[in-house]
């Protein structure tokens, strides 16, 4: 499989989030940690081991 991004956007609440984004990253690479985007917004990419890339993002609660 080569070019697949799935993505993750304020579907669920931060911390839901930022769990699902440390067990991807646990078994995958991190491409860009989790981390506030010049709009506010929190967000980071990671490659599960089976190559899927995923980018994960939310905004932050408050």
């Amino acid at each position: 499989m080569s070019g697949m991004l799935l993505s993750l956007l304020a579907v669920a609440d931060a911390a839901t989030l930022t769990r699902w984004f440390d067990a991807l990253a646990a078994d995958g690479r991190v491409i860009t940690p989790l981390e506030q985007c010049p709009w506010g917004d929190i967000g980071g990419t990671v490659v599960y081991h089976y190559g899927i890339r995923w980018l994960i993002g939310f905004r932050p609660e408050g």
